[in-house]
């Protein structure tokens, strides 16, 4: 590993002098929004910048069982280390926004944990306010 890389996860390194300068990309954006929605032709809008991310706005619902796209994204999310948010969007659309973050852990506007850190996070009661 270089002297300016970190290493986020097991298989990503990030140039820790770049980080700020390199906001996520609208290709980056379209991998994503392609793989919860089963290919590009099937994203439900246009994706449109959003702060220092970018967004879509959905028609449908999202859930975690039968139609499971809420699970797929947090999933998604966790492994690519994006924050995901979901808001109100356009008159009966949810919208849906994902900003890149850099660490695993760390200041908590800057960092996303592993699905599995959220996992021990919340099996240990850590989720749970005191």
């Amino acid at each position: 590993m270089e002297e300016n890389t970190k290493k986020i996860d097991e298989q990503s390194e990030v140039n820790v002098d770049l980080r700020v300068k390199l906001p996520m990309t609208k290709e980056e954006a379209t991998e994503f929004f392609a793989e919860i929605y089963y290919g590009e032709h099937h994203i439900p809008s246009e994706i449109k910048a959003f702060g220092n991310g970018w967004s879509v706005n959905d028609f449908n619902t999202p859930a975690t069982h039968d139609y499971d796209s809420l699970t797929r994204m947090v999933f998604l999310a966790h492994d690519k280390c994006y924050r995901l948010q979901i808001q109100q969007g356009a008159p009966r659309t949810v919208k849906i926004i994902i900003w890149k973050r850099y660490e695993r852990e760390g200041d908590i506007s800057k960092r996303h944990p592993t699905i599995e850190m959220a996992l021990e996070k919340w099996r240990s009661g850590g989720h749970r306010s005191v």
